[in-house]
């Protein structure tokens, strides 16, 4: 490879690697002006894909043009469902979900892979570094500012009124990253791995990732055993390690019960809205059962194309029409309300992409499988928040790129003769 072919290269691999950056920063104060002109550059460089195929006689990719649906039909049908339920004028509707267009991105990086001008291990190298530099970013966030200062940014900051104010991490990319050290530290069992892993698990913890992400997170180290082959050895060691506990936890109940029960209320709160549909007293938890009751004859008055998508900038959105109301908070019923059933059938298409590309049992020696295997852990943990977020409808973009991670990472090492 020639100086100049290789300073091209470098300089495709470190875009890409800012790019991700900026879609794990986008709700940062004063980087808002780049997350909007990702958009516009992930437009403007799926038409110069397009235009490429053109002049060379290429098809585009089913995948390519399976994301081209979702960022052109769905905002289309969210606006004019929205148009006919609540009387909002489409271009409010279409502008409010602008921010699908970060797929297309997705779709530019499958492409680049396919033609050979990008390799699937500098964009994994780049996604590890991204997320280092994020987690220290977030820890640092979190330890020496106070988000009572900025909540005039509404992505940022939330809460101080009635709750303490408090900041909003993307720590989705940091869930990768310490599947990734878990993964490492179960096949080569090194000391710095166990390390890495033990600091990114309390950063999460530090940071917060709530009870449905706590949830979905240990779904996903199942996943990761499931893979290795190693489901019983953990389930004795589970077992092992509560018996070994009790005396801890026996202590905590006879002099700190309050400390106990503050650790297990949230999830019992949990269980009695979902599964017995009755109040608790605590907000978060109550607040989703009202919910819940306040879409569900929507949800059958509007099956067929949902109630679409309201903008915060018409009426105050949501917010003013109901007196709290948020549909990501009552999952994939949310989802349903939003969408309609239209529109969740065609999202049903990216748990299939998933399942397609992770259902082979990953090699048994190859460069790419630790990756690999954090990758499929990590569409574990996204469909598995998605029951109670519904996160890879609202936000599909992170869910489809690892879809392409996985799928690369793959045809990679089929390519250089490794065994799957």
């Amino acid at each position: 490879m020639t100086n100049l072919l290789r300073f091209r290269y470098g300089v495709l691999v470190a875009c890409v690697w800012i790019y991700i950056a900026i879609q794990v920063f986008w709700n940062y104060p004063y980087l808002r002006a780049l997350y909007e002109g990702s958009i516009i550059f992930s437009v403007a460089g799926f038409l110069v894909i397009i235009g490429m195929n053109l002049v060379a006689k290429k098809s585009v990719s089913i995948f390519s043009l399976y994301i081209l649906i979702l960022v052109i039909y769905i905002p289309l049908q969210l606006a004019y469902a929205a148009a006919l339920v609540w009387g909002q004028p489409m271009i409010f509707g279409v502008l409010a979900r602008r921010g699908d267009a970060l797929m297309l991105s997705v779709a530019i990086l499958y492409e680049l892979c396919q033609r050979g001008r990008i390799e699937v291990e500098d964009i994994v190298r780049g996604l590890l570094v991204v997320s280092w530099f994020a987690a220290l970013i977030f820890v640092v966030t979190k330890i020496f500012l106070d988000p009572g200062n900025f909540l005039e940014y509404v992505t940022f900051a939330k809460g101080g009124s009635v709750n303490p104010a408090y900041f909003v991490f993307t720590t989705h990319i940091l869930v990768f990253l310490t599947y990734y050290f878990w993964t490492s530290s179960r096949l080569d069992g090194t000391l710095r791995s166990k390390m890495f892993f033990l600091f990114l698990v309390l950063s999460l913890f530090f940071l917060g990732v709530g009870r449905a992400g706590l949830l979905a997170f240990l779904i996903g180290v199942l996943s990761i055993e499931y893979q290795l082959g190693r489901l019983t050895r953990l389930a004795v060691f589970s077992v092992t390690a509560l018996i070994s506990a009790m005396p801890i936890i026996m202590t905590f109940l006879i002099f700190a019960p309050e400390f106990l029960q503050t650790l297990i209320e949230p999830f019992q709160n949990a269980i009695d809205v979902v599964l017995f549909g009755i109040e608790t007293g605590e907000p978060s938890a109550d607040a989703r059962l009202f919910q819940t009751m306040e879409a569900w004859p929507m949800i059958i008055e509007h099956w067929l194309l949902g109630v679409g998508f309201l903008s915060a900038r018409w009426n105050e959105g949501f917010l003013g029409q109901f007196t709290y109301f948020y549909p990501t908070d009552i999952g994939l019923l949310g989802a349903l309300f939003v969408y309609g059933m239209l529109g969740m059938v065609i999202y049903l298409f990216v748990p299939y992409l998933a399942w397609k590309v992770s259902r082979c049992t990953p090699c048994r020696v190859g460069p790419l499988r630790i990756p690999y295997i954090a990758s499929v852990a990590w569409l574990t943990y996204s469909f598995s928040l998605s029951v109670s977020t519904g996160f890879f409808i609202f936000s599909p973009a992170p869910t489809l790129f690892f879809i392409f991670l996985v799928g690369e990472m793959r045809r990679a090492t089929l390519r250089r003769g490794v065994r799957w």
